[in-house]
């Protein structure tokens, strides 16, 4: 299946192992066709939490869109919250290595 989408995307198959794996950051264009084309939770893609493709098929219409927003702010928070982590561990780092 990876294969597959990286083609589909023309991507090389190992840049898309990366970002299923985690060891890349994973390009916005990348998570938006997956999620359109394949359902992708993106709340599972983020945080591992939760199943892979989205539960149930909702309806067309506004109410898509605005799973789709909540899915993304959802997403997004998460991502937020990492990045404070690692903000916050590098300023202890840089405190703990300037009072040496």
């Amino acid at each position: 299946m990876q294969l597959t989408i990286a083609q589909e995307m023309n991507i090389p198959a190992p840049t898309f192992s990366h970002y299923v794996s985690g060891k890349s950051k994973t390009p916005q264009k990348v998570v938006d066709h997956l999620y359109e084309k394949y359902d992708l939770n993106l709340h599972w893609w983020y945080t591992g939490k939760g199943t892979k493709v989205k539960a149930e098929e909702l309806p067309k219409g506004l109410i898509t869109n605005i799973a789709l927003l909540i899915d993304k702010v959802e997403a997004l928070t998460s991502r937020i919250d990492q990045q404070d982590k690692i903000i916050k561990q590098l300023t202890r780092d840089l405190y703990n290595r300037d009072s040496k």
